[in-house]
């Protein structure tokens, strides 16, 4: 069958959706949809729609600052203005906005403060570009819980996020932080999936459902975390892990029409960008275990240090970790680090951070 007898029947989407390429039984029309022309095409219908391209910045940075280079690095702490949800400036001069077809894995040690990077890092990119969709999926935590981090990250008077969940804060402060975070996250989608929808094909399904909410726009995905983001029963995670993987790295790619029958024929999938968070593996909590041991590591094994996630460490643009020193009940606020190992666009280098554990958010520290 050829592609033109295909749209002709009107089965196009529907031999898209059994995984048959149209153009399969069509060696010309295969040929042609991959020469070298049809190539160039795409790419400068792409570069054509950059400057609008939907852009993602991290937190309190500027998604219009373009030529991010060009912005100085705020030393300390930053939470100016009454921005309590500081500022990640030296993160945003490292790497830059974050892009369609960019796929970050970030690798953390249990308890140490993962969730609240990535929450406090999908809510600054919500609040920095309302054009451009972010969706947060949690495969730990219920939406309750995640609602009650980010009003904790907002809140002007510390209050720990379990406190809100019990019902003892300032309800008038509170309320105040919801309010806000509606008004300037109004493209931030929470998506706390059950057991039985921990698959690649139905993430894929969600995260175009938020882009065909969006006029079909690119997406910013942030999964926490991959490890968890299997379905029940599965006894080779691996495998479980190398498809979910698989799946993510085929959102990010701009490209064929995504085979649902609510997806305009005539549209393209425009892309995503995902952040990955990944646990890691027993034999790496001495290595991870404090700011100063991941600074002092050697990149060969930061790389490798995900756990059963080899797949995703080879397809991912940005392999970063996290860690944060054990709690001290004598400070207020962890020493942490976020450190890039490997960035295909841009070079590595590390950030020192501070989390605040009880109201689970991160800043950026002196660098000294």
């Amino acid at each position: 069958m050829t592609v033109d007898m295909a749209e002709a029947l009107g089965v196009t989407a529907e031999l898209e959706a059994l995984g048959v390429d149209p153009t399969d039984a069509d060696p010309r029309a295969w040929a042609a949809d991959h020469g070298i022309a049809a190539v160039v095409l795409r790419l400068v219908e792409r570069l054509r729609r950059g400057a609008a391209a939907p852009k993602w910045a991290w937190p309190g940075c500027d998604v219009a600052e373009a030529d991010h280079e060009s912005k100085p690095a705020t030393s300390g702490t930053c939470m100016p203005g009454g921005d309590r949800r500081g500022k990640w400036t030296q993160t945003w001069k490292l790497l830059g906005p974050l892009r369609e077809d960019r796929l970050a894995l970030v690798i953390g040690p249990t308890k140490r403060g993962k969730t609240a990077w990535a929450l406090g890092m999908a809510e600054g990119a919500a609040a920095s570009n309302h054009a451009a969709p972010v969706l947060y999926v949690s495969a730990e935590l219920g939406e309750h819980e995640v609602a009650a981090r980010l009003l904790a990250m907002r809140a002007a008077v510390k209050v720990p996020w379990s406190g809100i969940l019990r019902g003892q804060y300032d309800s008038g402060d509170v309320d105040l932080a919801g309010a806000l975070l509606c008004k300037e996250c109004p493209a931030l989608y929470v998506w706390t999936p059950s057991t039985h929808e921990r698959d690649g094909d139905t993430l894929r399904k969600r995260v175009a459902m938020v882009s065909a909410a969006h006029d079909h726009a690119p997406v910013l995905v942030v999964l926490d975390y991959l490890q968890r983001f299997t379905p029940p029963g599965t006894n080779e995670i691996r495998l479980a892990v190398r498809d979910v993987s698989g799946g993510l790295r085929e959102l990010t790619r701009p490209g064929r029409r995504p085979p649902y029958p609510w997806w305009p024929q005539d549209v393209l999938w425009p892309g995503a960008c995902a952040v990955v968070l990944s646990s890691a593996p027993r034999t790496m909590y001495e290595t991870l275990g404090t700011s100063n041991c991941v600074l002092k590591a050697d990149t060969d094994t930061l790389e490798g240090a995900g756990k059963e996630c080899g797949e995703l460490e080879y397809d991912a643009t940005i392999v970063a970790v996290l860690t944060s020193d054990p709690p001290d009940p004598a400070k207020d606020a962890r020493t942490g680090i976020f450190r890039v190992v490997v960035c295909r666009d841009g070079q590595p280098g590390h950030v020192p951070m501070a989390f605040h554990g009880s109201q689970g958010k991160w800043t950026e520290r002196v660098r000294k």
